[in-house]
């Protein structure tokens, strides 16, 4: 039997939101919290904790919300959504799940808390107090790149989610960045608020990024659009004292605008801001997957009972194994010192123990945890 018959399998595309990892990114106040609220409530009119909040900042507090976790409040938030959120959430999932849909609000502030995480067990596991991400690499000689540790610990957070059968709605800042082409013309673009590096665990897994962006539209005083500004009686143009704003939701990049996009052929460059355009855009780029004579609604039903199935088991998450803050450079070199003692009373030779301890001048916690397991041999 060959590998076409053991490994090789079709596809079908996924039709429901849940199976998905959503981006919606935008300028502050631009409606991300909002479009999280009604689209839970569009979803799941009758299943209050179908949608679970986790709130890394307070941009919540105007909205009427059932179900949040306020994680901005703890002193390590990130801790707590590893060892406790995330676990039980995938506990729960083994079961009947409350939660269909987590969002993220921000994954800007989220990123910082996870930073705050890693400067922690690095700060811990070289004895030193690391004040950024940038630091670490350069202290350590890239021997630990927080920027990919921090990186890292976010996908495999969520990836646990993810796996779960858990859908996110990823809710993030945006900014003007200045960029260059290759011939060293300068523009200015509309991308994630985070740096390139931070990006990454949210642009490269998400399926579909939607951009929130209000665009403003010049008028006269009857309230017609201006397609080039009025002029007075001496040429000179002025600024008109009419306009509106509307909103709009971006799913494809144009000349300004470059975070926006998906997996997905079937989508429009924008739709006016609403949670039944947004839904709409949704299904019909999931429907353009699938082929002619494919039933929606039966797939649909089909992957929703595999995700129920599929769930995978918990994994034992320890406290002291998550946060891995090891004992300080300190703590162990009094405990190899106390060891030296206690073997040179029980008569071992000096010698041997000496050449193991040393100067007592280790680097790191790793060195001198070595150092005592040695000690301890003995």
């Amino acid at each position: 039997m060959g590998f076409r018959d053991e490994l090789v399998e079709a596809n079908v595309p996924k039709v429901d939101l849940q199976s998905y990892i959503v981006l919606c990114v935008g300028q502050i106040k631009s409606g991300k919290t909002r479009l999280w609220k009604e689209l839970i409530e569009f979803l799941y009119p009758d299943e209050p904790e179908a949608g679970l909040l986790l709130a890394w900042e307070d941009g919540y507090k105007s909205w009427k919300l059932k179900s949040l976790v306020p994680l901005h409040k703890y002193v390590n938030a990130w801790l707590e959504f590893k060892t406790k959120i995330v676990p039980d959430l995938v506990k729960e999932a083994e079961g009947n799940p409350k939660t269909k849909l987590i969002g993220l609000d921000t994954v800007d502030r989220m990123y910082d808390a996870c930073c705050t995480y890693i400067l922690e067990k690095m700060s811990k596991k070289y004895a030193k107090n690391f004040t950024s991400i940038g630091e670490v690499g350069q202290v350590t000689k890239n021997a630990d790149n927080a920027y990919n540790l921090v990186a890292e610990e976010i996908t495999r957070e969520l990836k646990k989610l993810k796996n779960a059968g858990y859908g996110l709605i990823e809710l993030g800042w945006t900014k003007p960045i200045e960029e260059e082409t290759v011939d060293g013309l300068k523009f200015s673009t509309l991308q994630m608020s985070l740096s390139k590096s931070a990006r990454k665990p949210f642009e490269s897994e998400a399926d579909l990024i939607c951009c929130l962006y209000p665009e403003t539209k010049v008028l006269n005083k009857a309230g017609e659009e201006l397609e080039e500004n009025a002029v007075n009686s001496k040429g000179k143009e002025i600024a008109s004292k009419f306009h509106s704003t509307e909103v709009n939701m971006y799913f494809r990049s144009n000349n300004y605008i470059s975070i926006s996009g998906g997996r997905f052929l079937n989508l429009p460059e924008k739709v006016a801001y609403s949670v039944e355009n947004f839904m709409e855009v949704f299904e019909n780029a999931v429907k353009g997957q699938l082929d002619f004579n494919d039933d929606y609604e039966e797939i649909k039903s089909v992957e929703i009972k595999e995700r129920e199935e599929s769930a995978k088991p918990v994994e034992e998450v320890k406290l002291e194994e998550s946060i891995t803050i090891e004992k300080s450079l300190e703590e162990l070199i009094s405990e190899i010192k106390a060891k030296g003692f206690e073997l040179k009373d029980n008569k071992k030779p000096m010698t041997k123990v000496n050449k193991i301890i040393g100067n007592l001048k280790y680097k790191t916690v790793e060195e001198a945890q070595n150092v005592l397991d040695e000690l301890n041999k003995l």
